[in-house]
């Protein structure tokens, strides 16, 4: 596929080349496959092509850290519309969209590109986090028992998945810039109806993998104090404290706690995170996003 895929300074020549280019550039496939989706749902098929960032872009680990992000498809296509904005700043061929992921609480990258849209919440997935959509999965996709009712399960997960996703920027700020691990779910149990995140016991376990002599004399408890100054900041929607990944992760923990008969049979898939994550992102209407500032400006972008 690389006759396809452009240096970002040889992609910024090409749309001045080629003003009559529609595109839109964003970090994974099943995010291109959405996008491209809404957009023809909205009457632009044929008109406009949706990719994902390392099916249209030739662009190294490195040029992405030398302009100030984090490596991974988020920091790819934040470089990338910076890189076009520099070289081509009046072009108006190409929208580039990125996960909000920490931005809107000040801790990621979050520059002000003309040609760059964030999503309004932590990622694309976390559109499906409205009671319409999570029923629909609940019902249809995971044939969830009606005594377990939508909102149950909605509030059920939602401290633990603000947590979670506090969590792993407290332990990536620390020096060392540890992950969470792997079975991060599994530090969540039920405790009335709601799932409770261990969340000293999920720092510990996963600032282990720091070596002593790299942690620049932090300690558990200045950790702890970390995630507790992050958790405490005021958002307008607790949606922008949250992740896709942890969406599907946690659904699966508190459906595996509640109601483990969902995972047998022929819905046995399910209990793969992945496959969860397209579901969410499989089951959003167009009505579910047409409003949502994002969507709007998209479609203002091509009208």
């Amino acid at each position: 596929m690389d006759e396809n895929r452009y240096r970002p300074e040889a992609l910024a020549t090409l749309y001045d080349l080629e003003p009559d280019l529609r595109e839109v550039i964003v970090e994974g496939r099943v995010d291109s496959y959405f996008y491209q989706w809404f957009l023809d749902c909205a009457g632009l098929d044929n008109q406009v092509q949706v990719f994902a960032v390392k099916d249209r872009v030739l662009i190294e680990d490195s040029t992405v850290i030398e302009h100030g992000h984090f490596t991974g498809a988020r920091g790819c296509v934040v470089t990338v519309a910076e890189i076009v904005n520099n070289v081509a700043p009046s072009q108006k061929t190409a929208v580039f969209i990125a996960d909000a992921d920490y931005g809107p609480i000040g801790e990621d990258p979050y520059p002000d590109f003309s040609n760059l849209l964030y999503t309004d919440y932590g990622s694309l997935e976390v559109y499906a986090f409205n009671a319409r959509t999570m029923e629909k999965i609940l019902r249809v996709i995971l044939r969830v028992p009606r005594s377990i009712s939508t909102e149950k399960i909605m509030s059920g997960i939602i401290e633990a998945l603000k947590g979670v996703f506090i969590a792993r920027l407290a332990v990536r700020s620390a020096p060392g810039g540890a992950s969470l691990i792997k079975k991060y779910a599994d530090c969540c149990t039920m405790s009335d109806g709601a799932l409770k995140l261990d969340y000293e016991s999920l720092l510990k376990r996963s600032f282990s993998s720091v070596e002593k002599v790299d942690r620049e004399g932090w300690d558990d408890s200045r950790l702890k104090k970390n995630y507790l100054d992050l958790i405490g900041r005021e958002v307008s929607d607790v949606r922008v404290m949250m992740s896709g990944h942890d969406l599907s992760s946690l659904l699966i923990r508190y459906l595996k706690i509640a109601a483990p008969q969902v995972f047998k049979e022929d819905r046995k898939g399910f209990e793969n995170s992945d496959t969860m994550e397209r579901s969410l992102v499989g089951a959003l209407e167009h009505s579910d996003v047409s409003y949502e500032p994002l969507f709007v400006e998209l479609l203002s972008r091509f009208s």
